[in-house]
């Protein structure tokens, strides 16, 4: 009998819902990206995960300046509608982790972690690679592998 490691199943949609895309499919979530999320999206997120706006802005790499156009614009880019879903995917993974303990999982992914090189989960969520890590160590958590 061979042992293969299974690769981890693509993230759920579920941070799409909580960015009110709604019960999205793929293809419907990738048109409302293309598009840009409306600037009100970001609100909702900082309101609802209790990040700092800075360390939403710091994570999704969103400069302050920017942020203060987009706000006129009302939607924001592609790459920072990207960005954002990226960083509510890993939140909600977090407090899936920490059975929905909001400041729980908050306090967690801004904790530097060795299996994440001594970075935080917040800092390595600001490239794919990096979130791609945390998930796969929050899976790995979860089914009791500590690295």
């Amino acid at each position: 009998m061979s042992t293969t490691r299974r690769r981890p199943s693509p993230p759920k949609l579920d941070a799409a819902f909580s960015l009110g895309l709604g019960k999205a499919n793929v293809p419907a979530v990738q048109k409302k990206l293309i598009e840009g999320l409306p600037f009100a999206e970001l609100e909702r997120f900082e309101s609802e995960s209790t990040l700092p706006k800075q360390t939403i802005l710091d994570t999704i790499r969103l400069p302050a300046r920017t942020l203060a156009r987009r706000k006129v614009d009302g939607k924001l880019t592609f790459a920072e509608s990207e960005r954002l879903l990226r960083l509510a995917r890993v939140f909600k993974a977090a407090v899936d982790l920490y059975n929905g303990k909001i400041d729980t999982a908050r306090q967690w992914l801004e904790t530097p972690l060795l299996a994440l090189g001594n970075a935080t989960p917040l800092e390595m969520t600001q490239s794919e690679v990096g979130a791609h890590e945390v998930l796969d160590l929050i899976g790995r958590l979860e089914h009791g592998v500590y690295s």
